[in-house]
């Protein structure tokens, strides 16, 4: 793809020169390739020389412009640096909002964007804030019941069910918190049950979440259950070594092993039964799956949380993600 991209780009350059508009839009297409490979730094000068081209010919506020901020955002998120993200992001949304409107699908996929980059800042009530706003757009301008909408529910999912606070003086907010994040989930999960089956990689993404909140509320039957059910779905969707097989076979053991050996009273016990913050791991029966899931899980992305993938409209405005943090997209 990048070679076909490379050689669209010389074709370009020939026939219509390196500073015409549509050779700059070529540019950026070439530039979301070797962001697909890694290669950050060649599309991040692809991406700034794309930019000059457009906002000299076109104008800063041009629609094509918005696309340009929003990959070179990801850029910067892959490196770390959340404030320059965010502002990048911030440029392109609202190009977005004054050329094409709010009701735009693009306005949705920017905002979803900002929500992440948000949340890598550590500001997750802000991102928690944005993505029930991109859930409001998307009830009003794709419907209730589409997969966007329900990628969007489980994101909310994830958010309110992770880093709960342990202070017994929060205990009204978690119980809050908890209540949502089943709410969405299962939202999701009836979504993803309609339109795609029990058997599809979105339904086992949904009934993931479910499972972490079944695991936090000590349902560890029904958690396992879940576990024991999706395990296979991934195997059959991903690759073996795939960032999703890990982490839902450790879930699987954890939820195995809990079944027989419950947390101690008052013990801290994370949404995603995490090795080192879990105290059900130590001491007690384990699963036959324990062992096994557990090394598994520490090789692909050890115990953190497993991701939504990239939703299908977000496939060319995606966040690149360190390698060291594993897989959402907006």
């Amino acid at each position: 793809a990048v070679r076909i991209g490379e050689r669209a780009l010389k074709i370009h350059e020939k026939t219509l020169g390196r500073n015409h508009p549509r050779t700059a839009v070529t540019m950026t297409h070439l530039a979301e390739l070797y962001i697909r490979r890694g290669e950050f730094d060649r599309a991040e000068r692809l991406l700034c020389e794309a930019g000059a081209v457009m906002e000299e010919k076109l104008g800063a506020g041009h629609c094509d412009m918005a696309e340009v901020h929003t990959r070179l955002a990801g850029i910067y998120a892959s490196r770390g640096e959340f404030d320059r993200a965010v502002a990048s992001v911030e440029k392109g949304l609202e190009i977005v909002v004054g050329t094409l409107g709010k009701d735009h699908p693009l306005y949705s996929v920017t905002l979803n964007n900002l929500g992440e980059f948000y949340i890598l800042r550590g500001q997750e009530d802000k991102g928690r804030e944005i993505f029930l706003e991109v859930l409001a757009n998307q009830e009003k301008n794709l419907a209730p019941d589409h997969p966007r909408t329900a990628m969007t529910l489980l994101r909310l999912g994830q958010l309110y069910i992770e880093n709960l606070p342990d202070d017994i003086f929060y205990k009204d907010e978690v119980e809050r918190r908890v209540r949502l994040a089943e709410e969405y989930t299962r939202r999701s999960l009836e979504i993803n049950m309609k339109t795609f089956g029990k058997e599809h990689q979105e339904t086992a993404n949904s009934l993931n979440v479910l499972g972490q909140i079944y695991i936090y509320k000590k349902k560890n039957k029904e958690a396992l259950k879940i576990y024991q059910e999706i395990l296979p779905v991934y195997k059959k969707t991903c690759a073996g070594d795939h960032p999703f097989v890990g982490p839902c076979g450790l879930r699987l053991g954890i939820a195995g092993k809990t079944v027989h050996a419950r947390p101690p009273t008052g013990a801290r016990n994370s949404p995603d039964g995490g090795p080192f913050r879990n105290p059900a791991i130590r001491g007690g029966g384990r699963s036959p799956h324990y062992a096994g899931n557990l090394r598994a899980g520490n090789r692909q992305l050890g115990p953190d949380r497993v991701r939504c993938p990239p939703a299908p409209d977000s496939q060319h405005h995606r966040i690149p993600h360190r390698a060291s943090t594993g897989p959402r997209s907006p």
